[in-house]
């Protein structure tokens, strides 16, 4: 039973527990509360406490997390649930069993658990298990169905060992190289990219002839990393075309600091600019970065100095048909990358992108939400941020799962009621299917006098809106054009519709299965009704017209 839904308590509750609790030992308050992974809270001092219970708070000791509880109010040790009968499966019990088949198999329990998609089973460990047969599992192999319906007790046929792959024999150790050589070239974090495929248990042989899955079985990899995994290994020809064909990423980075040179720059200030650093790990692989004239950070007149130097056209190379890089027509050079967030996940695990999710960032700056975002510590994040101005700036690949959408209990709810959200979460996929855009905007402001205010009590500046006996910061004009564009490219590239949900784009809808299957545009409410976002200010009528227009379909 988590322990903070048993009394509502506010964020400056909780604050200031941690504060006293840190002075009860000594420590800094501030430090306390970012070990605890809370500093989120004061974003929103009086609202209700939606975190993790005290004791799955990350970072703190057993005498802290006590001193938390007992600050709080809170019992000193959380009572245990009833043991359910016997003839019930509980959430414990399937954890074990998936463990136990990963042992059997010599695989990781806790990667085996995620591919299951069973991770929040960990929140209610004595629960009575609820979730799919085992022969429905998604993510797992007959072979590893087979070793769990063993270890619960079941009748089952162990499928033989999967045989090794047929285009040729590799080690563990060559299939590891070859996902972080594939992890390197896109920047992205080479372990993660070897748990998402379910590999991270090679480490444990490395020698070992690899017995697993043939690379187009993968789970977690998209159809492009598969293809440069098997290229990696000398299995196939890469079909995936590099963005500059015949050259390095040597001769790129020589090419920059040739640049630098002329132009009386540091070479590495110019290669961090230009978001290539990545490229030193790998100097003699063909480089896979952006077209030049799309490398974010550099003038026009350093991208034609580059294009010279390499001895490409003046129009630069061609851009690949597909990936980052690829830009609608309009939006061309306003996409700024200032990413990867530490805050992602390097797979949407099989989900295909389907919707675009709206939201507002409850801040005043661009730089402000890029921060947050890019802290480990926020545990947020999300693809694109849209700056008052119209800046466009994107911190997850749009490939990448971003963590802005999920549903979880939430304190001062019934233990129904927080298993309702769990459930709706899962059925709804929304981080694993959806695209998020944070527009910058305070939100919902309060009136004193004739002048309005934040969440945070400083002075609101700009155009304010009265809807639904709320205030509100006006969303710009520059905003909403590059909020269209951004949706209008983001529709087309992957083939999302421009529509809304039945119920209207920011009513909540409490049929999770309409939005399990809708494909569209939604504001961030529609999904949880519990959030706000991106407020009855927002113009729905006007970014559909648009996206419509642009797409033809007007």
């Amino acid at each position: 039973m988590a322990d903070t839904t048993r009394l509502s308590v506010t964020n400056q509750q909780v604050i200031n527990a941690i504060y006293k609790a840190a002075k009860s030992v000594g420590r800094n308050g501030w430090d306390l509360l970012s070990r605890a992974g809370l500093t989120s809270l004061v974003r929103d001092r009086q609202g209700l406490y939606r975190g993790p219970d005290i004791e799955a708070l990350p970072g703190l000791t057993a005498q802290e997390k006590a001193l938390v509880r007992e600050a709080l109010g809170l019992p000193a040790e959380v009572p245990q649930p009833e043991t359910p009968p016997a003839a019930l499966l509980t959430n414990q019990q399937m954890i074990n069993a998936i463990y136990k088949a990963a042992a059997a198999l010599g695989k990781d329990g806790w990667d085996l658990l995620r591919r299951a998609d069973l991770v929040h089973l960990v929140r209610d460990r004595q629960a009575t298990y609820e979730g799919p047969a085992v022969d429905a599992l998604p993510g797992l192999s007959a072979a590893e169905k087979a070793q769990v319906k063993i270890a619960l007790g079941l009748p089952a046929e162990v499928s033989p060992p999967e045989e090794p792959t047929p285009s040729g024999e590799f080690t563990h150790q060559q299939l590891i190289n070859a996902i972080y050589k594939v992890a390197k070239s896109a920047g992205l974090n080479g372990w993660s990219l070897l748990r998402a495929a379910g590999l991270t248990y090679l480490v444990r042989d490395r020698q070992a002839v690899y017995r697993g899955p043939a690379i187009d079985d993968l789970p977690g990899l998209s159809s492009v990393q598969k293809a440069q995994v098997k290229a990696a290994l000398g299995l196939a020809e890469e079909t995936v075309p590099p963005s500059i064909p015949q050259i390095t990423n040597q001769q790129v980075i020589n090419a920059i600091y040739q640049t630098a040179r002329a132009t009386g720059q540091q070479g590495w200030t110019l290669l961090s600019r230009a978001k290539l650093t990545h490229l030193v790990q790998d100097r003699q692989g063909a480089y896979q970065g952006p077209a030049i004239d799309d490398l974010p950070g550099l003038s026009d007149d350093e991208k034609t100095r580059l294009k010279e130097i390499l001895g490409l056209p003046a129009g630069g190379p061609p851009k690949p048909a597909t990936g980052e890089t690829e830009v609608a027509a309009g939006i061309e050079g306003k996409i700024k990358w200032q990413g990867p967030s530490p805050n992602q996940e390097p797979t949407r695990y099989g989900h295909p992108i389907e919707m675009i999710v709206m939201h507002y960032t409850a801040s005043g700056s661009t730089a402000g939400t890029v921060s947050w975002f890019m802290n480990p510590a926020s545990k947020v994040s999300v693809h694109y941020v849209v700056g008052r101005d119209g800046e466009i700036v994107q911190l997850v690949k749009d490939e990448c799962r971003a963590h802005h959408a999920g549903q979880g209990p939430l304190p001062g709810q019934s233990e129904e009621i927080g298993e309702r959200r769990r459930k709706r979460n899962r059925i709804i996929q929304p981080n694993s299917r959806s695209l998020g855009i944070e527009m910058v905007n305070w939100g919902p402001l309060q009136k004193r006098g004739d002048k309005y205010y934040t969440w945070m009590g400083s002075e609101c500046p700009g155009e304010v809106v009265l809807k639904n006996g709320t205030y509100w910061q006006a969303y710009t004009d520059s905003q909403l054009a590059s909020v269209i564009q951004l949706v209008s490219h983001l529709c087309r590239k992957h083939n999302i519709p421009a529509q809304y949900p039945p119920l209207g784009p920011g009513t909540f809808d409490p049929d999770d299965k309409t939005l399990a299957t809708f494909k569209g545009i939604l504001g961030h409410s529609a999904l949880d009704n519990q959030k706000r976002d991106p407020g009855p200010h927002f113009d729905w009528d006007r970014l559909l017209a648009g996206v419509r227009e642009n797409l033809g379909q007007s």
